[in-house]
């Protein structure tokens, strides 16, 4: 008779929530699907595979450097907002 029951809603709020998160999940799996290069190393002599690891190590610095960047910025940011 009533459409505010409680409990119901209290579970159609978690479907919704359950959704997101399982929406939320196949969506990042398929950025990172899309990001994720294979690594074909197939019939690298040493030579290019330590060439190889040299540019994996530079991507991975680099990436490192700007994920410290962002924290540190996110972190000035949070300062900024939070009363004082």
């Amino acid at each position: 008779m009533y459409d505010d029951d409680p409990i119901k809603d209290d579970e159609d709020s978690e479907n919704t929530e359950r959704k997101s998160k399982e929406q939320l999940e196949a969506e990042k799996r398929a950025i990172l699907q899309q990001r994720i290069q294979p690594l074909e190393i197939d019939g690298f002599n040493e030579s290019k595979l330590q060439e190889k690891a040299k540019e994996l190590h530079k991507e991975i610095y680099r990436l490192e450097a700007e994920k410290y960047d962002l924290e540190k910025r996110f972190k000035e940011q949070m300062y900024d907002v939070s009363p004082r």
